[in-house]
């Protein structure tokens, strides 16, 4: 595991972004990292996580979706529903 410490800050319009297209397309947005510390952590701290045991893992079918949880934590107004289609429709037109 990679630990980084540092600042950050969103960017638009910037000419960094242009290094970071995809397919000639350059992304409105990035998020400008400066790294003030990196350090790696300890292997074991991973294996003692058990993030790969199944008896702490629940069934992908109980989580809600990227809508549902958009929706139940910000205040936007918009349903569940609506929040699932306009990311799709995103994912689908919007990316790369």
């Amino acid at each position: 595991t990679l630990r980084v410490s540092g600042t950050a800050k969103v960017i638009h319009d910037d000419p960094r972004l242009e290094s970071c297209a995809i397919n000639g397309k350059i992304p409105p947005t990035g998020i400008l990292v400066n790294v003030q510390r990196a350090c790696l952590q300890c292997g074991k701290a991973l294996k003692r996580s058990a993030l790969w045991d199944g008896t702490y893992q629940i069934d992908r079918t109980e989580l809600p979706s990227f809508g549902k949880m958009l929706a139940d934590q910000t205040n936007t107004g918009q349903t569940a529903e609506a929040l699932d289609c306009a990311i799709d429709e995103s994912y689908k037109n919007k990316l790369y």
